[in-house]
C-alpha cells in the first residue's frame, strides 16, 4: 500500500511537469512592428549626439539586438516623401543591416523630398503590415510637425482605426536651444547654428496617437531617450488605448491607389541602391 501511494504520487508529479512544460512551450502571438524614422534635415540637427538621427537608430539598433523570436519589423524613413527600406521580417541581420543603410545611403541629400510628410510615412507603415496577421502596431519617430501634406492625415489615421493598428509616436527635441543646420555648400557640408528650439505643439502631435489607440512620449533630452525602454511601448498592446471613431471614412479603392502609388515610389527608390 505504501509503495502503491509512492508510485501515484510520482505519476501525479511527472504530469504536473508535463503540465508546465505544455505552458512554457505556449507560443506566443505574431506582433508586427512598422518603425518610422525622420530623416528630415532638422534630424541631422546635433543637439543630440551626434545628431537627432544617429540618437535615434542608436535606440533602434539595441532593440532590434534584443528582439524578441515572435517580433518582426519593417522600416521606413522619410522626409517630404517615404521610402519603406526594410519590408516586414524577423531577420535581425536584416534589420541591423537596413538601419546602417539609412546611416549611409539615406541621407540630407537624398533620395527622399525635403520637407516631412506624416501622412506619407504613415501610410507606407500600413502598407508594410498589410495582410500580416497578429499584434500590428506602428512605432513613429520624429523631431516635430509636419510640413507637406501628401496626403490628408485623415486618410492613415482612418485605415490604422479599421485595422485596429495602434500608432506610437516619439518625439525627440530640446527644450530650450537647438544646434540646427543652417547653411550646405557646394559639397553638401552642413553649418550648423545655435537657435532658440522650436516649441512642440504637443496637443496635435498626440492626436495621431490618441485617435489611433497609441502611446506619445517626448523626450527633450539625450539622457532620457537613451534610458527609456522601447521595448515597453509595443510590448503594451493589452494596455493600450481605445481607439477613438474617426468621422472621415476613407474609400477602400481611393486608399489601394494610394498604396499603389506608394509601392511605386518605393521601386523606384530601390532601384538606386541596387
Amino acid at each position: 500500500m505504501r509503495y502503491s501511494l509512492i508510485l501515484v504520487f510520482i505519476i501525479i508529479l511527472g504530469c504536473t511537469k508535463t503540465e508546465n512544460k505544455t505552458v512554457q512551450k505556449k507560443e506566443l502571438p505574431p506582433q508586427n512592428i512598422a518603425l518610422v524614422i525622420d530623416k528630415s534635415i532638422s534630424m541631422y540637427s546635433i543637439d543630440f549626439k551626434p545628431n537627432r538621427s544617429e540618437a535615434v537608430l542608436k535606440v533602434l539598433k539595441n532593440m532590434i539586438s534584443s528582439k524578441k523570436d515572435n517580433q518582426a519589423f519593417s522600416i521606413v524613413v522619410f522626409a517630404g516623401d517615404s521610402y519603406l527600406i526594410c519590408p516586414l521580417t524577423k531577420n535581425k541581420q536584416e534589420l541591423l543591416t537596413a538601419i546602417d543603410k539609412t546611416t549611409q545611403q539615406i541621407t540630407h541629400v537624398g533620395p527622399l523630398k525635403f520637407g516631412t510628410s506624416f501622412s506619407h510615412a504613415l501610410l507606407n507603415a500600413l502598407y508594410s503590415l498589410k495582410g500580416h496577421k497578429g499584434q500590428n502596431s506602428i512605432l513613429f519617430f520624429s523631431d516635430g510637425t509636419t510640413t507637406i501634406d501628401s496626403y490628408p492625415i485623415n486618410i492613415p489615421i482612418d485605415a490604422a482605426i479599421r485595422n485596429n493598428i495602434p500608432i506610437n509616436s516619439i518625439v525627440i527635441t530640446p527644450k530650450d536651444f537647438a544646434i540646427s543646420p543652417a547653411t550646405l555648400d557646394l559639397n553638401n557640408t552642413m553649418g550648423f547654428k545655435k537657435i532658440k528650439a522650436i516649441r512642440v505643439d504637443t496637443v496635435k502631435a498626440k492626436e495621431i496617437p490618441i485617435k489611433t489607440g497609441g502611446i506619445f512620449k517626448i523626450f527633450y533630452t539625450q539622457k532620457d531617450l537613451d534610458q527609456f525602454d522601447l521595448k515597453k511601448v509595443i510590448a503594451n498592446t493589452d494596455n493600450r488605448q481605445t481607439a477613438k471613431e474617426n468621422s472621415v471614412k476613407t474609400d477602400p479603392e481611393k486608399l489601394k491607389l494610394i498604396y499603389s502609388e506608394i509601392k511605386r515610389k518605393n521601386d523606384s527608390i530601390a532601384q538606386l541602391f541596387k
